[in-house]
């Protein structure tokens, strides 16, 4: 009888501290959604100023230039989300495809800018560039997808949308 006391008090011990080992998952998904709002938090901002200085900027040049300072703000909170080390696959592997997603995108702007810059490069660098912004954006959006259901999975309240 005291042998097997021995071992269901070893086994209660054993899983009191499973349950109270912190999830690794849990923890990525806090962490990687703080960065991401402290990273792109403004960019609905970025976005209606760079808009309005479109409109209000009168020649392709300049069109061009307002572009470019967005691209740097873009490309500088895209930096700041490669610095995340995720500590479980599950979560590494989302936001691998979310920074790959960017990476994408800021190819698909600089092609984006060059034809602004050079419109003899014509209506077919504006479509590629369009293209790798929306093929990169749909890249992100759907890691970003499949981190919210994640999240729900685990009760975590996920902001990043």
């Amino acid at each position: 009888m005291l042998k097997s006391m021995r071992w269901f008090a070893v086994l209660m011990l054993s899983m009191l501290l499973l349950a109270c080992q912190k999830d690794p998952i849990v923890d990525d998904l806090k962490a990687f959604d703080a960065l991401g709002k402290e990273a792109f938090g403004d960019m609905q901002q970025i976005q209606t100023d760079m808009n309005a200085k479109m409109q209000a900027a009168p020649t392709m040049e300049g069109k061009a230039a307002v572009f470019h300072e967005v691209i740097g703000k873009f490309e500088a909170r895209v930096a700041k989300l490669k610095t995340f080390e995720a500590k479980s696959p599950e979560v590494k592997a989302q936001t691998d495809k979310i920074i790959g997603g960017f990476d994408d995108m800021m190819a698909g702007l600089k092609t984006l800018e060059g034809a602004m810059k050079n419109p003899a490069q014509g209506q077919d660098a504006l479509n590629t560039g369009m293209k790798q912004v929306m093929e990169g954006q749909q890249k992100a959006m759907g890691a970003v997808g499949e981190l919210s259901k994640l999240a729900k999975e685990k009760g975590v309240e996920w902001k990043t949308q």
